[in-house]
């Protein structure tokens, strides 16, 4: 780690009950961890501390784009919803989302159900859809005994590094994102059954009616097909304007989304051969994406995202109690392979 003085928190509108620091080489996340023992032990007064710090805390997330709360006294459930209580809750659920999770309580969620054997590639949260959290807080609960790091990346970074003529097609013509949900009843494999989500886990439904109106609600064109799998397609944009700053940032998850490129650069030999026997050519997928004008997007240009993504990766390890707060568009994220067990809850915020 790169310790800085307390005078540095103090100048970042945190006062001087906090220390900062971030991990050697990178500017990304910044640590902050109490000085003032009662933070760590007070949990009431920790969310004090985090709601009456905010303004500087916002700034925070805009120079640095993440910073993490270590030992501020977060214990469980409850105490993660409460230092991070002065953030209203983003207007959205994990309806329509791309990985099944569960509800923790109340507004926290799992992080994930991915498989532990497999990597999640960077990506801003729900960027595929209509509406998307501005914010996004992370807590350990349970680190994993090697592995499970939440890792990051810098979206500025990574905006200007994405080739121009790729970032500028993309910019003017949007993302096109192709998804199908199979029905429950048609189990493949454990592994791919994880990755291809069915239409009742994604819309929270057994009713066809009612995942209809929640496609008609985001803006999906959608149609059943034969085998009972349900498929939809979404138009967006893939640049965005940041909503406090009005620079334009690559907004998109077309790495994450388009599979035969994903199978090939995050999946070892044998998931790939599973995909490869059970989806063979003229199968659907569980995601695709395309130009929104329903041009294809040369896999070359999604290698050198991949390459980009990569380059900008920073991985710290978990310690329990950890609340890491991201700002959505400038710092996307993801998840390493873990051993063990790993218990990483999630809370969408404004």
């Amino acid at each position: 780690m790169n310790t800085q003085a307390q005078d540095d928190a103090a100048a970042r509108g945190l006062g001087e009950s906090v220390k900062v620091e971030t991990v050697a080489g990178t500017t990304s996340p910044l640590f902050i961890e109490p000085v003032d023992t009662r933070l760590a032990n007070d949990r009431q007064l920790a969310a004090e501390w985090v709601a009456e710090h905010r303004p500087g805390l916002d700034e925070v997330l805009l120079a640095h784009g993440a910073y993490v709360l270590r030992n501020f006294g977060v214990v469980d459930t409850a105490s993660f919803d409460g230092i991070v209580g002065s953030y209203g809750s983003a207007v959205m659920d994990y309806s329509g989302g791309a990985t099944l999770r569960g509800t923790v309580q109340g507004r926290i969620y799992e992080a994930t159900r991915l498989p532990p054997d497999l990597s999640l590639t960077l990506h801003q949260e729900m960027s595929y859809l209509p509406r998307w959290p501005g914010r996004v807080a992370f807590y350990c609960h349970v680190a994993a005994a090697t592995g499970g790091e939440t890792i990051i990346g810098d979206m500025r970074a990574v905006t200007a590094a994405i080739p121009p003529e790729f970032f500028n097609a993309v910019d003017t013509r949007g993302v096109l994102y192709c998804r199908n949900f199979r029905d429950q009843s048609d189990e493949r494999h454990p592994i791919l059954d994880a990755i291809h989500r069915t239409w009742q886990d994604t819309f929270l439904t057994d009713d066809k009616a009612t995942a209809e109106a929640g496609c008609a609600r985001m803006g999906f064109e959608y149609r059943w097909n034969d085998d009972g799998s349900l498929s939809t397609e979404f138009r967006t944009a893939g640049v965005i304007e940041h909503p406090a700053t009005g620079e334009r940032v690559w907004f998109n998850q077309i790495p994450a989304q388009t599979m035969q490129t994903m199978i090939e650069r995050r999946f070892g030999p044998e998931i790939t051969a599973l995909i490869q026997e059970y989806y063979p050519p003229g199968r659907t997928r569980p995601t695709d994406t395309l130009f929104g004008d329903g041009g294809a997007i040369d896999s070359a240009d999604i290698d050198a995202v991949f390459d980009t993504l990569d380059a900008v990766t920073v991985a710290f390890a978990w310690k329990p109690g950890d609340v890491m707060v991201l700002d959505n568009v400038l710092t996307a994220h993801g998840r390493n392979p873990y051993t063990g067990d790993r218990d990483v809850q999630v809370a969408l915020l404004a």
